[in-house]
């Protein structure tokens, strides 16, 4: 048919869709509250079309409710084609959750969110896997307001019950990327290593005895960090008999902030050839919007944007505009002044 349309409720007004039409670039829905009918698409041709819809935003912002589709008259949906038989599941903090992907700025609104574009889901695409993520920031291992342990079987984000049956997505590869937040309330080695080894040990493995576990943390950003913890964390659950572990390393270039689209392609390429070694899979073809640099190489990709489907003043880049006091940097858009491509920054 033409046009689509369909009904949506969140619990909150934070929540953003992202809609695909037959694979081209995406418009964005801001949710309300209570059940509403929106137009995802319409104009369309007279023909057999594909819909994605995709939620950008975190678990705390509010789940949402899909109260179904809205076609043409005298028009149906068609029987989609089968789902990959490979399977990931995520759980992690704020950048496995797309926190502030969008923005150079590292800004927080809802609006920058986009697990879509978050490493979590660009690895599932490269390697063709089903996945399901669960991630948000200031979710910690050890000692943060929220812990993994409390909120790790459950189906919806923000409430207790139902508890999560875990036969209904069995996966091959589980990713753990997660105790950032933990240094921040000072965690010890001992606590974080503690309750990674405890999350594998009493939580995944009573429901997932055969998955390949990766854990996957950011190294370079702070001294005694915990990813200089994951190796002999590996080690030791090796030396307790679980040898179906292994860890990944993920370059930190942003300082302070959240990493950006570029970035999450970087950590992409380096966990998806990582994951289809572990699990003996084809090598997959690299994410060409990665801005990480290679061994011994300080890179940050050029100054353009991102064609992710907005327009934005913010829009992510592999590099941070800066605003302190006054003195403001900010990227110029001048393809004869510009050593490469349209664009340089310019330091007032």
């Amino acid at each position: 048919g033409t046009t689509i349309a369909a009904d949506f409720a969140d619990t909150g007004t934070h929540d953003y869709l992202m809609i695909f039409i037959d694979d081209g670039a995406p418009t964005e829905i801001s949710l309300g509250t209570g059940l509403t009918n929106y137009i995802l698409a319409t104009g369309l041709a007279d023909t057999t079309h594909k819909i994605e819809i995709v939620k950008k935003t975190e678990p705390y912002d509010g789940h949402v409710t899909f109260g179904g589709f809205y076609l043409d008259d005298g028009k149906s949906l068609v029987t989609p084609p089968s789902l990959p038989s490979l399977k990931f599941e995520f759980y992690g903090d704020s950048n496995p959750s797309g926190y502030a992907c969008e923005s150079i700025f590292d800004a927080g609104d809802d609006l920058y969110k986009n697990a879509y574009y978050a490493y979590p889901g660009v690895v599932s695409r490269m390697l063709n896997a089903q996945y399901a993520s669960t991630a948000w920031g200031g979710i910690g291992i050890s000692k943060t307001t929220t812990i993994l342990d409390d909120v790790w079987d459950r189906t919806v984000p923000n409430n207790s019950t139902p508890v999560w049956n875990f036969n209904n997505f069995i996966p091959d590869c589980v990713v753990i990327n997660v105790a950032a937040n933990d240094y921040y309330w000072n965690a010890t080695q001992s606590e974080i290593m503690t309750g990674w080894e405890s999350f594998v040990t009493d939580n995944l493995r009573t429901v997932y005895p055969n998955a390949h576990i990766v854990f996957a943390n950011s190294i370079g950003w702070a001294i005694n960090e915990p990813a200089d913890y994951l190796p002999l964390t590996v080690q030791n659950l090796h030396n307790a008999g679980d040898t179906n572990v292994s860890y990944v390393l993920f370059p930190w270039l942003w300082g302070g902030s959240h990493a950006v689209v570029e970035e999450h392609a970087g950590f992409s390429n380096i966990l998806a050839a990582h994951i289809a070694n572990e699990l003996g899979l084809p090598a997959p073809t690299p994410d060409p919007l990665d801005c990480l640099g290679g061994p011994g190489e300080l890179y940050n990709g050029d100054f353009e944007m991102v064609p992710i489907g907005n327009d934005r003043e913010n829009q992510a880049s592999g590099w941070r505009e800066w605003r302190n006091n006054g003195t403001i940097s900010t990227v110029v858009t001048d393809a004869a002044g510009a050593y490469s491509g349209s664009r340089y920054a310019e330091l007032s």
